[in-house]
């Protein structure tokens, strides 16, 4: 799902189902995959499907401005038209996760004006926090200002002071949101093509802005279930935004041409922006919220975001959302429950189990680990059961399970072939 380009030989990796490696060795594809200094490009096809949002709405979102003679405060409002999709989310308190579409957040000339800034920034290759590679972004705010030398104060202010922080802190009911950090993402051939399925979690609210829509194929993407059958892509005209929460999981593909976005990360105050913190996950996670029960203990176990390294505690965080039917936490509870961690017992069982489970809910790290442990046994039926698995992960461009059923399947064949003189 992920980036860059790789060898051609390498596509046998992501065929599908019983196609896996026909007409190619093996062990060579396994070891291509295993040399690859870059995951592979996206499937070379146009996207499938995209979000089906509901009807367009204006809205009057409060603004608060002084008057000349400073003496009196008077209301304005902002006029905007906003869309809506929903989309189940796990457990029973917290019914959805919500994507919105906001139409010109940024003017045409707004949007031209970053454009042209962009073409001729540097863009950090610094690694991305969520794949581990080169970034290809450009820092304009942090730690809620912006950064002077990238010279889009003054093309932006408007657009963030008197927009978006205001529609933001009327929509989430958060009267003290701040942008925290903003920055420009660029999707070109030879560096980054994609960026993998993942919840923002540092951020309560995230913002990213169409730039340049008839120039790419693909682009913004969601994933709504575990399965990636689930992902639609999000058409997002240029100067609009797509708007969500913590609990929505998105990831990029550009299928073709040069994608350009801009994005905000909202954080609830200055104070959570500055210690780099989301303290909203205690309150909800409390309230029954299995995504940010997960993103909870996540934080407790790494020691992230204001939060102490707490094993135990983030084991029961991670059992709630579990529990609820979150199958990342599932599979997060069953890597502890495997490994044990300090005082922590380990439970084998416990770990197959939420496994299993997370497997049939169709997460492909969950299928993966599952066919690891049964692979590993003794019993042929286990190990039928483990290509099983293995293949169904693969089937969802699991990068390690390609190459572990290339792997397993090479084995096999060597097996076989010695068996056979």
């Amino acid at each position: 799902q992920i980036a860059t380009s790789r060898p051609p030989a390498a596509n046998c990796l992501l065929k599908t189902g019983v196609h896996v490696l026909v007409g190619v060795d093996a062990f060579v594809c396994w070891l291509l995959a295993a040399c690859m200094v870059a995951p592979p490009q996206p499937r070379a096809q146009k996207p499938a499907k995209y979000v089906e949002f509901g009807a367009f709405r204006f809205m009057h979102v409060p603004l608060k401005k002084r008057s000349l003679d400073d003496a009196t405060r008077v209301n304005f409002t902002w006029r905007c038209e906003e869309a809506e999709a929903c989309f189940p989310k796990p457990g029973a308190v917290v019914k959805d996760r919500r994507l919105r579409l906001l139409k010109s957040l940024l003017t045409a000339a707004e949007v031209q004006a970053v454009l042209a800034r962009a073409r001729v920034l540097e863009f950090s290759q610094d690694t991305d926090s969520v794949d581990r590679l080169p970034a290809y972004e450009c820092i304009v705010m942090e730690n809620g200002k912006f950064v002077p030398e990238v010279g889009l104060e003054s093309v932006l202010s408007d657009a963030v002071y008197g927009r978006l922080l205001p529609y933001i802190r009327w929509r989430y009911n958060c009267p003290s949101a701040v942008v925290c950090q903003a920055l420009l993402r660029r999707y070109r051939p030879q560096e980054r093509r994609a960026l993998p399925t993942h919840f923002d979690v540092q951020a309560f609210v995230t913002a990213v802005v169409g730039l340049n829509a008839g120039e790419f194929e693909g682009g913004l993407y969601v994933q709504v279930e575990p399965h990636v059958s689930s992902q639609a892509f999000v058409a997002l005209p240029e100067g609009s935004a797509a708007v969500h929460q913590y609990d929505l999981q998105h990831g990029v593909r550009v299928f073709g041409g040069v994608r350009y976005s801009l994005v905000f990360w909202v954080k609830d105050t200055i104070k959570s922006c500055l210690e780099d913190a989301s303290p909203w996950y205690q309150e909800r996670a409390e309230l029954g919220d299995a995504d940010a029960q997960l993103n909870l203990a996540s934080c407790l176990e790494q020691g992230l975001a204001g939060h102490s390294r707490d094993p135990a505690l983030a084991r029961g965080w991670y059992r709630k959302a579990a529990e609820a039917g979150q199958t990342q936490a599932q599979v997060a509870l069953a890597r502890l429950l495997r490994r044990g961690r300090g005082d922590l017992p380990t439970d084998q069982l416990g770990a197959l189990h939420w496994w299993r489970r997370a497997a049939a809910g169709g997460e492909a790290a969950g299928q993966r680990q599952l066919a690891h442990e049964l692979l590993a046994c003794g019993w042929a039926s286990e190990r039928e059961e483990g290509e099983r698995w293995l293949r169904e992960a693969a089937e969802q461009d699991d990068r390690i399970a390609c190459r572990e059923l290339a792997k397993w399947l090479a084995a096999s064949d060597a097996s076989g072939a010695s068996g056979a003189s």
